[in-house]
């Protein structure tokens, strides 16, 4: 490694070589088979003993309805096109510990006055964004060439209450109950920061 620190050279002792080889098959056979090939259907960790922040992405959730996701590679993206209160945003989540938690959403919306619920194992919390945050799509003008991968915007934060998580699987729910106007929120996070 230290005389070929990019390993461009081929390795020259052949005992290493056979060594390294058998390694990769051993690796290929039991390790590459689990990876990637299948659905990984785990629940999605929430209110975890060791950790006083859950973050809960638009990346790693589920939407139904006409939600569309803003880009179809997940990472960094969001869900928009949210004009239904029967479109949904869920989790199939897992709590590691009941308690309080603080709950924070990340948005952007044309307009306010949209009610939405939050609900896990039958706990509760209704909310309203009360207020406009209408901004543009951040990126493009920076990009020497169009990216295939999603645009981010400038999300408004708003903590929106508390909610009461009880320890165990569910589906965490994210729906809304009354849109004023013709979209309710783009969504792009939830945190759950744990209070009690």
């Amino acid at each position: 490694m230290a005389s070929d620190p990019e390993q461009l050279k081929p390795i020259k002792n052949e005992k290493v070589s056979r060594k390294l080889r058998k390694a990769l098959g051993k690796y290929k056979m039991e390790v590459l088979p689990e990876y990637g090939g299948g659905k990984d259907d785990r629940d999605f960790v929430i209110a975890h003993p060791g950790s006083n922040l859950t973050q809960l992405p638009a990346r790693d959730a589920v939407a139904t309805g006409g939600l569309k996701r803003s880009n179809r590679f997940p990472n960094d993206s969001y869900f928009e096109s949210w004009n239904s209160i029967d479109d949904r945003i869920t989790w199939k989540a897992e709590a590691g510990e009941s308690g309080a938690f603080e709950v924070e959403i990340f948005y952007a919306t044309k307009s306010g006055g949209a009610k939405y619920r939050l609900s896990f194992k039958g706990r509760e919390l209704d909310f309203v964004i009360p207020n406009a945050h209408d901004v543009p799509k951040l990126g493009a003008g920076e990009d020497r060439s169009p990216r295939n991968e999603s645009y981010t915007k400038d999300w408004a934060r708003l903590k929106v209450g508390r909610i009461e998580l009880t320890k165990g699987e569910g589906e965490l729910v994210l729906e809304a109950l009354k849109i004023p106007g013709n979209e309710a929120m783009e969504f792009r996070l939830l945190t759950l920061r744990r209070i009690e």
